[in-house]
């Protein structure tokens, strides 16, 4: 929206965003107050979901596996400590919810704090809004990758290796 409005051309329905261009002109100090975010697919399918406030980001996993989906993550020393550390069978959490004031490296998930059920709540549902405003497809279900997509298997290690699905 922002290189349309700069060339004065006009933007379709489907274009979600919107022009920076009153921030960059200091005719406002922000555009919204929150965002949505989104992984489907990286190497392998891992559906999420994640909507930001300025104080707060609450993040949801729609794949229902209960071990990370390690081909997502690139081959490297890091991951190579981790897998070595007991990664690969550490279940993640399906709900994540961090204090960006008190937890700006977001190493705290709040989300099972019932001192925070309030806020949780509050960010589920803005989640839903945006999900909903947005005509998110995963509201339907698994989304779908492309025929011509080649993907790594969800069980697999590394996105490099040999086994890949179409």
């Amino acid at each position: 929206p922002t290189i349309c409005e700069l060339l004065d051309i006009k933007t379709k329905h489907e274009l979600h965003g919107e022009s920076l261009l009153p921030l960059i002109r200091n005719e406002k100090n922000e555009i919204r107050n929150s965002l949505l975010l989104e992984v489907n697919y990286h190497a392998a399918f891992e559906p999420i979901r994640a909507v930001r406030t300025q104080r707060y980001k609450y993040i949801k996993r729609y794949d229902k596996r209960n071990s990370p989906v390690l081909p997502n993550c690139d081959a490297s020393f890091s991951k190579t400590v981790r897998l070595d550390n007991g990664w690969a069978s550490m279940e993640p959490d399906q709900e994540y919810l961090f204090d960006l004031i008190f937890d700006p490296c977001e190493k705290n998930n709040l989300a099972n704090d019932s001192g925070h059920s309030n806020v949780l709540k509050e960010m589920r549902g803005l989640l839903d809004k945006e999900m909903k405003r947005t005509f998110d497809p995963l509201l339907s279900g698994d989304i779908q990758p492309p025929r011509t997509a080649l993907l790594n298997p969800r069980s697999g290690i590394d996105p490099v290796d040999k086994e890949i699905m179409s």
